[in-house]
């Protein structure tokens, strides 16, 4: 996209278009993070290491694409969304480009999970800074579930992308290509730099006090933000429990892997759809954030221990479509709650401290799981 001259209009056509931006390069890095899981036994076996040892690649990558939320908010504040996105993009390009010349499994922690996962971070808060800068409030949580809603997509499409990709040209060339995909994306769709009518910057010309503005923990003072933080990352714990057993829970019930397989499509289908949903219920008032974060938390937990009475596939089916409608009513309104839960002119650092803590349980909330329910591995009723 082309930046013009002249300052544009919030919520008018070009607003749009930076929404759609974002919402397809959140897409293209989510899609491929949480993709990772289809190199992971290739990985494995080309470094002759296991599976656990592996998987913290991915593992890194997704801690920091949250863990970074602050030092991105920082830099956007000081060189625009822009020049954030663009630099960004190339990183993650160049983190892809340089993975398919991989000598080992520590050589791809640094490469892909610290690379990748910075740059990723980055450009993720960079797409929910355009709700922020060009809409009112009157379409700004429709726009956030939106963008949100880029990230579903790109969870559906890019794991069977990226297999059949594979099958055909190798893990190192797939890389390479995804590589060139996204140092096309990026550059084509970097947020423009100019900001809209009602949203300028100081007519002075300074970035006014990003660093001070930014690093100061203020945000923690407010009542509101810190139980909604506690409540999101108790969230966050558990949120990948279900994506991690379900296969063989289902397989265990005599039930091909699949049919298995295809309830990762239900979730995030109706996920994708409710994050977009949700966002212009919050626009029209009738929750609040916090309320839309323990809506989604109740549904998403009542699926889950219901889940462990399934005993056949229709019982799977259901639990998919209603923890994917929790789990994309979760993603928007957790968003649009670090954003507004604060003050307007420290949105940018809420998102940012919110993101952040967001990391610590998406780092330990694998693990606690798996050492607390060790000892009840292939008992699929008992952790659910």
């Amino acid at each position: 996209m082309v930046c013009g001259r002249a300052p544009h209009p919030q919520d008018g056509a070009w607003a749009w278009l930076c929404c759609l931006s974002a919402a397809v390069c959140n897409s293209l890095h989510f899609g491929f993070t949480q993709s990772f899981g289809v190199f992971l036994p290739i990985l494995a076996e080309v470094f002759n290491e296991n599976r656990e040892k592996t998987a913290w690649a991915g593992s890194i990558a997704l801690f920091l694409t949250f863990l970074v939320g602050p030092v991105a908010a920082l830099l956007s504040q000081r060189f625009s969304p822009r020049t954030v996105t663009l630099v960004s993009g190339l990183l993650c390009a160049a983190s892809l480009l340089s993975t398919s010349f991989a000598t080992s499994i520590v050589y791809i922690y640094f490469t892909y999970g610290v690379l990748f996962g910075t740059g990723a971070g980055c450009i993720l808060n960079m797409g929910y800074a355009v709700a922020r800068q060009y809409f009112t409030s009157r379409y700004r949580s429709l726009t956030t579930g939106v963008i949100a809603s880029g990230a579903g997509v790109g969870v559906i499409m890019t794991g069977p992308i990226l297999q059949a990709v594979i099958d055909a040209v190798g893990w190192r060339d797939t890389l390479r290509v995804m590589s060139g995909i996204m140092l096309i994306i990026y550059t084509d769709n970097a947020s423009p730099d100019v900001p809209p009518a009602d949203n300028q910057t100081n007519p002075s010309g300074h970035k006014t006090h990003c660093l001070e503005t930014f690093i100061d923990c203020s945000v923690w003072n407010n009542r509101l933000f810190v139980i909604g933080a506690i409540a999101i990352f108790l969230a966050y714990l558990p949120l990948f429990v279900p994506n991690i057993h379900i296969v063989r829970f289902a397989t265990d019930l005599h039930i091909s892997s699949d049919k298995a397989s295809w309830l990762f499509t239900y979730i995030g289908v109706t996920s994708t759809v409710c994050r977009a949903i949700i966002g212009k219920v919050l626009d029209m008032r009738w929750v609040t954030p916090l309320q839309g974060v323990q809506i989604s938390s109740l549904l998403m937990g009542v699926s889950i221990i219901a889940l462990g009475s399934a005993t056949e596939y229709t019982h799977f089916v259901v639990f998919a479509v209603f923890y994917g409608v929790g789990n994309g009513i979760f993603v928007t309104t957790q968003a649009v709650f670090f954003q507004t839960s604060v003050a307007p002119s420290k949105s940018a650092m809420g998102m940012g401290m919110g993101f952040m803590t967001c990391s610590v349980a998406i780092l330990i909330g694998p693990p606690i799981c798996g050492k607390s329910l060790s000892s009840l591995i292939r008992h699929y009723v008992k952790i659910f």
